[in-house]
């Protein structure tokens, strides 16, 4: 009887062991899809087209004023498409749907809308300012600044 005894507590450590690993790994998982879920706030607004560079050359300032991309709030699951809309010079509206990787360092915009490819971009995001980097298929590369 008491060579039962002596084996179950250590049967028992192991359980409480194994059940505080589990509880600290769900955390950790649940910390890791808040993060993802910042960096959608961070996007989320109106941004104005602050600098352009086309394949080394800056486009003029003036042809940016108007120039703004606007990521609305999304709540959807990762790895899910959330609405955005681009407003051109002649301050008219086409909408896209974006996604952001669970690193939170690439975004793909899908701009079916205006008949472009897809654009999967490199992106660093700052306080108030997010740079996106990508190649078009003629390989030229785009550098497109946003600001609040």
């Amino acid at each position: 009887m008491g060579l039962i005894k002596d084996i179950s507590k250590p049967i028992t450590m192991i359980r409480i062991v194994a059940y505080l690993f589990m509880l600290s790994f769900t955390l950790l998982a649940c910390k890791k899809e808040e993060a993802w879920q910042t960096t959608l706030q961070k996007l989320e607004g109106s941004w104005k087209v602050i600098n352009y560079t086309l394949d080394g050359q800056n486009i003029d300032a003036q042809l940016l004023q108007a120039l703004r991309f606007t990521f609305e709030s999304c709540n959807m699951p990762k790895y899910t498409f959330c609405n955005g809309y681009f407003t051109n010079n002649s301050q008219q509206e086409s909408l896209f749907a974006y996604k952001v990787n669970e690193a939170a360092n690439q975004i793909e915009i899908n701009f079916a809308a205006l008949q472009y490819a897809n654009i999967q971009a490199q992106w660093q995001a700052e306080k108030n300012k997010h740079t996106f980097t990508y190649q078009d298929a003629e390989a030229k590369e785009h550098i497109i600044v946003l600001g609040k």
